[in-house]
């Protein structure tokens, strides 16, 4: 593995503080997968994978034979990654990369290259998500595949004012036995399409102590024929909008709303 470092960018989020949450939080969501699987077996290799994080989906990827690059801002995600990378004996197949992917340089071009589970929402401007799509369109060669997953934007309730703290889930630190409660409240701006989340994590310990971790989030949703002009702008020909990741198609009922693209 090798990676390139971006002193002078930093992360719109404190990942040195909850990355160990984060990934218990979303440690069980493997439904999206098999979809990237199988769009790396339809496209071909090299895979780059945008906002890769601690590797929930890039791990799989490699462990499936897919020589895969990741690119995260954080390097707190980028280092579990590695240490994933290294148990998991797939080093030989990743590589990491600290940048900022709005103005990725990477030397490679891909078959493939995807922005997972609301990656593209944490960019909270348009202009800043256009330059994501352009930053992936110029890392693939012609004819290959981009995809996006994002959730559906007319099941959400945008609230202008701010929600009540309410509890979202409950965790087990399976290292530690610690219980962990995740506390959401958010407020969105329509005119925007954009919410300010804020996460609380509480950890009780097995003497009942308390420590409270607060993680404030920004977050742009997207409405489906946007996301059409946005990768037309970008210079991505749309395939197709689906709704899951068995690929139905897309609907105002649908949890999911997922892009796939290509590159003319």
């Amino acid at each position: 593995m090798n990676g390139n470092t971006a002193p002078d960018m930093e992360s719109p989020y404190d990942f040195d503080r909850f990355v160990r949450y984060y990934e218990l939080d979303h440690a069980d969501y493997t439904a999206d997968i098999p979809f990237y699987q199988d769009l790396a077996r339809q496209a071909g290799e090299p895979v780059l994978e945008l906002g890769c994080g601690a590797g929930r989906v890039l791990i799989p990827l490699a462990e499936a034979g897919i020589p895969i690059t990741g690119v995260d801002l954080a390097p707190r995600m980028l280092a579990r990654a590695r240490e994933k990378a290294d148990a998991a004996g797939v080093s030989d197949r990743v590589t990491l990369v600290q940048a900022d992917m709005r103005r990725l340089d990477l030397p490679a071009r891909f078959r493939l290259a995807f922005c997972a589970l609301n990656t593209l929402m944490h960019l909270d401007d348009i202009e800043h998500q256009i330059a994501v799509l352009e930053s992936a369109r110029r890392h693939l060669v012609s004819g290959g595949i981009f995809a996006v997953d994002l959730p559906n934007p007319h099941l959400s309730l945008h609230h202008e004012e701010r929600t009540p703290l309410t509890l979202d889930k409950e965790l087990v630190d399976p290292q530690t036995g610690n219980r962990i409660l995740k506390l959401v409240s958010y407020r969105s701006d329509t005119s925007l399409q954009v919410s300010d989340i804020t996460i609380i994590y509480d950890e009780v310990d097995a003497a009942g102590r308390l420590q409270r971790t607060i993680v404030p989030m920004r977050m742009r949703w997207i409405y489906p024929y946007e996301l059409r002009l946005m990768l037309e702008i970008a210079g991505f020909r749309l395939d197709q909008l689906y709704g899951s990741y068995d690929l139905e198609p897309f609907s105002a009922g649908s949890e999911r709303l997922i892009a796939v693209a290509h590159v003319p």
